[in-house]
């Protein structure tokens, strides 16, 4: 691999994973797209993007956990049906149409990040203050955001939502945006418990996802330094990104996780029905 290739590849998982850490969604969306555009085969590509996904989310659910941004009571319901559902898309994507699956979870994901972007936009009620990066926390507007977050909304099953998300994941690679904006649009709470949660869960919805990929390439020639390079600009990114994941107002990461969603899928929905 060349010494060009090796940058780019670093470049695409520092601000893939800097964005996932943000907004518990576009890892692969993200690096899939700026690594295809070096010419590198899509097997390879999709392959490279899950395994990568299974160290990344070492790294990112640790550093959530570390800035404490995860409900520990939400791992199991969410990681063991989401691995279920990854194995299940991994066996339905080889009977189904790469095409037909791609157009399909596309316009879901930008239904569902549209929704919560209006939600956004036409909320009535305004947040609590949060203080920024330059400022002390204040333990009033903190205690109201997690007396918040210990009576969410209802919605439905955590199982419900994990077991959908990773057959998303088996079947298109998009597990944060489904799983985050879905868990936002029914919970409630506060966004950086929701998106350290998912980051951390993903870990394990990827591991099953990534398996079901290796056996599918089979014997196909993988090249091993493509992983190392685009975790290598993860773990730069990480960290960084569970920080301000933190500090940035709740709204403001809500609205952000709406418009991501919209943004990584629009091009998509207009190339696939264009």
């Amino acid at each position: 691999m060349s010494i060009g290739l090796w940058g780019l590849v670093i470049l695409a998982g520092l601000l893939a994973q800097f964005v996932d850490v943000m907004t518990g969604m576009g890892f692969g969306v993200i690096a899939g797209s700026l690594m295809l555009a070096t010419g590198l085969s899509p097997v390879v590509v999709v392959a490279t993007v899950n395994l990568v996904k299974v160290g990344n989310g070492v790294l990112a659910g640790l550093s959530h956990w570390r800035f404490g941004n995860v409900r520990r009571e939400w791992v199991l319901p969410l990681a063991i049906p989401g691995i279920a559902g990854a194995l299940l898309g991994a066996t339905l994507i080889s009977h189904l149409s790469e095409d037909t699956v791609r157009r399909w979870v596309s316009v879901l994901l930008l239904a569902l990040g549209g929704l919560l972007f209006a939600r956004f936009l036409l909320r009535g009620r305004e947040e609590m203050p949060v203080l920024g990066i330059l400022s002390a926390c204040d333990s009033q507007a903190e205690g109201a955001r997690l007396s918040e977050d210990e009576h969410p909304r209802g919605g439905w099953s955590l199982v419900g939502i994990g077991f959908l998300a990773g057959l998303f994941n088996a079947m298109s690679g998009a597990y944060g945006p489904f799983l985050t904006t879905l868990l936002l649009l029914t919970r409630g709470g506060s966004p950086r418990y929701i998106i350290g949660t998912v980051s951390c869960v993903e870990l394990f919805v990827a591991s099953a996802s990534a398996i079901g990929l290796l056996r599918a390439l089979g014997s196909y020639g993988f090249p091993v330094e493509l992983p190392i390079a685009l975790w290598a600009g993860g773990v730069i990114a990480a960290p960084c990104g569970a920080y301000l994941c933190r500090h940035l107002p709740a709204r403001v990461l809500e609205g952000l996780v709406g418009a991501t969603v919209v943004s990584l899928n629009l091009w998509s929905v207009l190339r696939a029905f264009g």
